[in-house]
Order: C-alpha cells, then structure tokens, then sequence
C-alpha cells in the first residue's frame, strides 16, 4: 500500500478560476450595496458647525464671541423645550397603548403636545430676534443669504426625495 492515493483523496477539489472571479465580483457587489446601504441610513458623519454656528464661524472673531454665546443660551432653552416635546411624544404612545382607551386623555395629551412644539417655535423665532437684534446690517444681510442659500438646498434635497419616493 502507498500513500499517494490517500494524499490525493485528502485534498478537495479546486474550484474552477472561473467560480472564484465570480465568486470575487459577488463579494465586491454585496460590499457596494451594503456601504451604500449603510451610507443612507447613517447619513452624512457628525460635523461641527451645524444650523447657527456655521454662520457665526464665517463672521470676525471679535463678533463671534458675543453671538455664539447668545446661540448657546438659546439652545439651552431649546433642548428643555425639546425634552418636553419627547416627554409629550411618550406620553401620546403610552396613551394609544391604555386599556381601556381613554379618548379625552388621549386629545389632552395631543394639545400638550402641540403646546410643546409651539413654545419650541416661539423659542426658535426668539432666538433668531434676539439675533438679528445684535446684528449689524450687513450681517443681517449676510445671515439672510446664508438662510437663503439653506432653504434652497433644503428644497432641492425635498424635490429629490419626493421624486425617488414617485418611482
């Protein structure tokens, strides 16, 4: 007995050069469409500079200062209107949830909820006065084409998904 029919029943037999490109070209397929996946329900990375202070990042460093911190109160204010909307968000899902099912609680709570977004709004107008108020007429008009410039590109991304949403 020799050996050498055992060492070649041992190995497996290799797939054809063709199998393994396509086997490759499958791989490198599934990549794409996973990363593009991905990148849609990820979105853009966290940058600095978002909303208000990229336009403060564009003015002079001596009239930064005074505008970021007036930005920064305001949004402290903001983020407890914000936790009062979740607050309200909970308490709509926890109502639809109760049995029995309590249609007045269920309409107070949406007025709440409401309430809520409406002093964030008034807190948000407020803010970009109060802004506005400490601003030099030609920041003004510059924060006006800044806001400009905004609003388009927000229309544009709305028009491109209302259009995909169509297909």
């Amino acid at each position: 007995m020799t050996s050498e029919p055992m060492e070649a029943a041992a190995q497996p037999p290799k797939a054809p050069r063709w199998v393994v490109i396509l086997l490759a070209v499958s791989l490198g397929l599934n990549l794409v469409v996973a990363g593009a996946m991905a990148s849609r329900y990820f979105g853009r990375p966290p940058h600095k500079g978002h909303g208000l202070s990229s336009f403060i990042a564009t003015l002079p460093a001596e009239r930064r200062a005074g505008l970021s911190s007036l930005v920064e109160e305001g949004r402290q204010r903001l983020r407890q209107q914000r936790d009062r909307i979740e607050a309200e968000n909970r308490s709509v899902i926890s109502d639809l949830r109760a049995e029995p099912f309590e249609s007045a609680r269920f309409v107070a709570t949406l007025d709440r909820l409401a309430a809520a977004h409406g002093e964030m709004r008034r807190g948000a107008a407020g803010l970009l006065a109060s802004l506005a108020d400490k601003m030099s007429p030609e920041e003004r008009c510059a924060f006006a084409d800044w806001r400009e410039r905004r609003e388009q590109r927000r229309d544009r991304r709305r028009q491109r998904r209302s259009g995909a949403d169509e297909d």
